[in-house]
């Protein structure tokens, strides 16, 4: 194994909205994350549960605790971002 897959981990992670026509303004995300390297699988509700999912990985090559809260940080504004930019998507694609 080469050094840098020794410190290396892949997810994947899908993240969807379940919503209907009555429910337009409260909506639902889930998502499922996958460890690429062993197929292990997480489904969640809520951003935390993708870095508590993680973590026992980051934890294995060494994170410190500290680690862990700067990818909540890291995750939290990813998600903030993609939302903000789904909602103007949306708002744009109604106005047309």
């Amino acid at each position: 194994m080469e050094l840098f897959e020794k410190y290396t981990h892949s997810f994947v992670i899908k993240i969807w909205v379940e919503e209907t026509a009555e429910e337009a303004d409260n909506v639902v995300w889930r998502g499922r994350i996958v460890h690429v390297g062993d197929n292990e699988k997480g489904y969640f509700q809520d951003l935390d549960h993708i870095s508590i999912f993680i973590w026992p990985y980051l934890n294995s090559m060494g994170v410190k605790a500290r680690g862990m809260v700067r990818l909540r940080l890291w995750l939290n504004k990813f998600w903030v971002e993609r939302v903000r930019s789904a909602r103007r998507n949306r708002t744009a694609e109604s106005e047309l």
